[in-house]
């Protein structure tokens, strides 16, 4: 799981990637491969700079 404080930078991740918040930074209508190439550079940036998620340990179902 990510620690609290980095769930809002997947948050903000999730809504600078919308096709509305892309053309808004981008200041022109986008169409789909150009929303995509944008959105894909935003995430190659973003989760470069996140700490890996720490390593959880499930339970296991027993029958």
């Amino acid at each position: 799981m990510f620690p609290k404080g980095k769930r809002s930078d997947l948050e903000e991740l999730f809504l600078i990637t919308q096709r509305g918040h892309l053309q808004l930074a981008a200041k022109e209508n986008m169409d789909a491969p150009q929303r995509d190439r944008a959105r894909a550079e935003i995430l190659r940036k973003k989760i470069l700079k996140l700490k890996a998620p720490q390593k959880v340990k499930l339970k296991t179902l027993e029958s």
